[in-house]
């Protein structure tokens, strides 16, 4: 029988392996027969999680596997077909998730599905992955729901994040797709998720799927074209607002003003941007994908913003009203309401599998920029959302980009103090480590005064 706590630890240095090297392991054949051995004995063994003694180490181990192959998928693409052509590991992760999600509760559940569902959204992730796409839906699409209504918000947006890769390349499911009630019921929740919860990658891949739609439409009414009644933006006005946009860079100069709002021309501008943002995340423009100068535009932008940003307080400057008090207005009509998410939307949509545009991004230091972004903001709403899908696009199948982003070192806290002290705790970087630790409270005046020890 398979001791779980001694398992757990003997899988450390296999973990460590996993993120040392670039491919994952050296020997891949060995890693998978190792995991499909130890699953197995999970398997077998699956009586553990109901009795108190054993499930804690049961459930930890079980973690450590899904850890394991979480991070082996997310680098190596030879990996991911493993996986997810394997019917026979993919039918007992699933057996193991179930028994999870029943005889487990709090956040050890929540930890043990979110890391299992990563490991399930990184083998769907590329073109080449369609095998694993069809196989684990199929698997696993009746698990879909429960995971996204069981009430973690992690779990909830990696669920969404597997939903989204398993369809934006199986054109092949529609238009049978919606023939099944389970399907459908899985993308009505995920609306109703994103309606009451803002989830991160459900307003992405909700945006994804209506582009997929437009093609199936068509194709449902028999149309090689689209309807006359509803005729799309040709491609070449699209290419046309582009020029614009980086014709009248200078024009953006005027966005730190307070009655920037009043300018006619940057307004104008900065509304060609929001259309740019969407029309980026549709393949029938190609994502305007070939407009490299414009790219470069949108980079330089966006750099300008955030320095304006954080050079004062203006209207570019970050806003929680989390921290500064819910009473803070935020003025719609300034022109650079919205433009940071807009540029980090059109960044990511035209880096989506195309390693030009990726490296273009790398080469002019756009992925420490992107990265910066992902701070709450409420003239930004979503920005973190847009930020997490931009990283992944500018990572997807782009090992140079990876590297960059596993380079970076802590260089300290962004924004400590407020809200952190509000709930009575500071945060400190210790090396390596990022350190959180219970705040000591300050005497008051008061008592200070009175020399009387503060209340703890």
């Amino acid at each position: 029988m398979l001791n779980f706590k001694a398992a757990s630890f003997d899988l450390k240095p296999l973990i460590q392996e996993v993120n040392n090297d670039e491919n994952g392991v050296a020997d891949i054949d060995q890693f998978v027969d190792t995991m499909s051995y130890v699953l197995a004995e999970f398997g077998r063994q699956i009586s553990a999680l109901k009795d108190k003694k054993t499930a804690e180490d049961y459930r930890v181990c079980l973690t450590d596997c899904f850890r394991a192959m979480r991070n082996c998928c997310g680098v190596n693409k030879v990996m991911q077909h493993r996986f997810g052509t394997d019917m026979e590991i993919l039918n007992l992760v699933r057996k193991l998730m179930e028994a999870v999600r029943e005889q487990c509760s709090g956040m050890e559940r929540e930890q043990t599905l979110a890391v299992g569902v990563q490991f399930l959204g990184n083998a769907t992730m590329g073109n080449d992955s369609m095998p694993s796409q069809e196989n684990i839906w199929n698997v696993f699409q009746h698990q879909l729901k429960p995971w996204l209504v069981m009430g973690s918000e992690k779990l909830t947006n990696h669920t969404c994040f597997l939903i989204n890769n398993c369809l934006l390349t199986q054109t092949r499911m529609f238009p049978d797709f919606f023939e099944s009630t389970n399907n459908v019921e899985v993308l009505l929740t995920v609306v109703r998720m994103c309606v009451a919860h803002n989830m991160d990658f459900g307003m992405y891949m909700l945006e994804v799927l209506s582009s997929r739609l437009m093609g199936w439409e068509r194709k449902l009414s028999g149309h090689s074209d689209p309807p006359r009644s509803h005729p799309p933006a040709h491609k070449s006005n699209l290419i046309y607002l582009c020029e614009v946009v980086s014709n009248g860079r200078a024009i953006f100069d005027k966005l730190p003003d307070k009655d920037a709002h009043s300018d006619e021309r940057l307004c104008e501008l900065t509304k060609h941007l929001e259309i740019l943002s969407r029309a980026t995340a549709f393949d029938v423009f190609d994502r305007m994908s070939d407009q490299t100068d414009f790219l470069t535009c949108a980079i330089s932008l966006l750099k300008k913003v955030h320095e304006w940003g954080k050079s004062g307080n203006n209207m570019l400057s970050r806003l929680d009203k989390a921290s500064k008090g819910a009473a803070l207005d935020v003025d719609q009509r300034h022109p650079g309401y919205l433009l940071r998410r807009d540029l980090v939307r059109i960044i990511g949509n035209m880096s989506f599998r195309n390693k030009e545009n990726q490296d273009l991004v790398r080469t002019v230091g756009g992925i420490p920029l992107i990265l910066e972004q992902a701070v709450i903001d409420d003239r930004n709403p979503f920005i973190t959302q847009w930020t997490e899908m931009a990283v992944r696009n500018l990572c997807e199948g782009n090992l140079e980009n990876v590297k960059v982003i596993k380079d970076l070192k802590i260089q300290g806290i962004a924004n400590p103090t407020e809200l952190l002290n509000r709930f009575g705790v500071t945060v400190d970087v210790d090396g390596e480590r990022v350190v959180v630790r219970s705040a000591k409270p300050s005497p008051s005046p008061s008592k200070a005064i009175l020399g009387r020890k503060p209340s703890v």
